[in-house]
């Protein structure tokens, strides 16, 4: 009876990694590589299907898609790129069990069929094993390079009764993960799907907006603790879409920042920011600093560059007055690359803070190699102030650190009395 299911198994896996191999082999351009697989069969995916039914077995498919391999690719070139998903294809077959497949599907997205699957906490451990592994860092010629990756999982029967179902399903719940930050795993939900339908609404609906002249900017104070006076402004990128009316910014920013229209778009924000600050200074009123968010995507493109270039040229009261706000993540994917881009930027007179500081990775080593002015405390470290004495020393500690390093701090969520006393 063991041998028997054990046959069952390696049956339903090899038809399984022939119907996807069928699949991709039509839909992909580019080559499909296979690092562990053996076809010994052409029955179809019903046929298929229909056998598993029949058995109970449950098949586990894991889509496994690398966080940010484009900005490798970008920066370091396709060489290391390829080089890169070679032994990143070696670690994940270190971390499958003996008759499990992996296949590269093309450019750097990977599928594990794991066939007989008895216990679902048995995908969960080769999930977690397979990022633990791909963590490691990586040195390739002079770089060294730390991956990670996002994983969507689906189950058969439970999430899918055909190939195409499960990949698809499997598809969506990487991107659930992507969106959680990466370098996290995440089972198929069915409330996902509604979720995907309403990502493709949201990215449809985003690719007219600006040509329509639906984003608003709103702008918040900065208050300086001392004098108790507005010192400066953030500016928020609001969408009131002509289809769905107000859309959440952690809707929409997301997926404008996965795509390349967020550097058309963010020209248009650094664009409303300046003309609102120098419609102020026309009003009479005294020049304070505006601060813009930058995403990965816009601080590498030179067209961002070059359009604040253009803008502090024309608006030449403003140098010195606006202000860039990165993330502590960007900062580390390419070192010498944002070194490069922030002298730049310096000596054009703009300032840059650290936005969301102490939720990324903190280094005191950037902190000292990059010309950095302000550091941002990130509001979930604010909001349960004072009662949360935990966060109280981090704030105070963020507060003294930038202090020592003749750095402004700005703490994000201030809303209460007892809030801004702390400060």
């Amino acid at each position: 009876c063991g041998q028997e299911n054990a046959w069952r198994r390696n049956y339903f896996l090899f038809i399984f990694s022939f119907s996807l191999f069928f699949i991709f082999f039509f839909k992909q351009k580019t080559a499909y590589e296979i690092y562990q697989c053996d076809w010994s069969s052409d029955v179809c995916s019903s046929d298929l299907i229909t056998k598993s039914e029949r058995n109970g077995d449950k098949v586990a498919v894991l889509f496994l898609d690398m966080d940010k391999f484009k900005h490798v690719n970008d920066s370091l070139g396709h060489v290391v790129g390829d080089q890169l998903l070679r032994i990143i294809a070696e670690r994940i077959g270190l971390c499958i069990r003996k008759g499990d497949t992996i296949a590269r599907l093309g450019g750097d997205e990977f599928t594990i069929i794991m066939a007989g699957i008895d216990n679902i906490e048995d995908v969960t451990h080769i999930a977690q094993k397979v990022l633990k592994k791909l963590s490691e860092s990586i040195f390739i010629e002079t770089y060294e390079l730390t991956p990670s990756a996002s994983i969507g999982i689906t189950i058969f029967p439970d999430d899918g009764n055909t190939v195409d179902e499960l990949l698809k399903n499997a598809d969506i719940a990487m991107y659930r993960a992507k969106s959680r930050g990466g370098n996290c795993y995440q089972y198929f939900t069915e409330d996902m799907t509604a979720q995907a339908i309403e990502y493709l609404e949201i990215q449809n609906s985003l690719s007219q907006a600006l040509k329509n002249q639906e984003f608003e900017i709103f702008y918040q104070p900065r208050i300086d603790m001392a004098t108790k006076k507005i010192c400066g402004m953030e500016a928020l990128l609001r969408w009131h879409s002509k289809t769905m009316g107000l859309v959440m910014p952690e809707k929409f920013i997301p997926v404008l920042e996965g795509s390349q229209q967020i550097v058309d778009v963010g020209i248009w924000v650094l664009r409303q920011a300046c003309e609102f600050n120098q419609s102020l200074i026309n009003k009479g009123f005294p020049l304070i600093s505006v601060s813009v968010n930058l995403s990965a995507r816009q601080f590498r493109d030179q067209m961002t560059l070059d359009a604040i270039t253009d803008l502090l040229q024309q608006y030449g009261s403003l140098q010195g007055f606006l202000e860039v706000e990165i993330t502590e993540t960007l900062l580390v994917e390419n070192i010498d690359m944002a070194a490069d881009i922030m002298q730049q930027l310096h000596r054009l007179g703009v300032s840059i803070a650290v936005d969301d500081f102490g939720t990324g990775y903190s280094s005191m080593n950037y902190l000292k190699r990059f010309p950095i002015d302000a550091l941002k405390i990130d509001r979930s470290f604010v909001a349960d102030t004072p009662a949360d004495q935990d966060d109280v020393a981090i704030v105070q500690a963020v507060i003294a650190l930038a202090r020592s390093l003749n750095m402004h701090s700005i703490a994000e969520g201030v809303e209460t009395k007892e809030q801004s006393q702390l400060l």
